[in-house]
């Protein structure tokens, strides 16, 4: 009688290419790269430390199930 890694290696093996298949089927071309995205490349620029934004912990707002609270940029003071 097979035990039971034998009986179960086929089903393991069908499993897995199902769920490899469902990530081969995504088209990337629908999705932006961050070299293709404004938004991602100012982000990615920022060094460690120099980020122009500033958490106003006076408007921390905390809940159950969220943490509010204001940023401000410190070079054109907006919120």
């Amino acid at each position: 009688m097979a035990t039971f890694t034998e009986r179960m290696g086929p089903v393991l093996l069908l499993w897995l290419a199902v769920c490899l298949s469902g990530t081969w089927a995504v088209d990337k071309g629908n999705f932006k790269t961050c070299d293709q995205s404004a938004f991602c490349k100012r982000q990615r620029a920022v060094k460690p430390g120099e980020s122009p934004y500033r958490a106003l912990l006076e408007t921390m707002e905390l809940t159950n199930t969220r943490l509010t609270l204001q940023l401000i940029n410190d070079n054109n003071k907006v919120e």
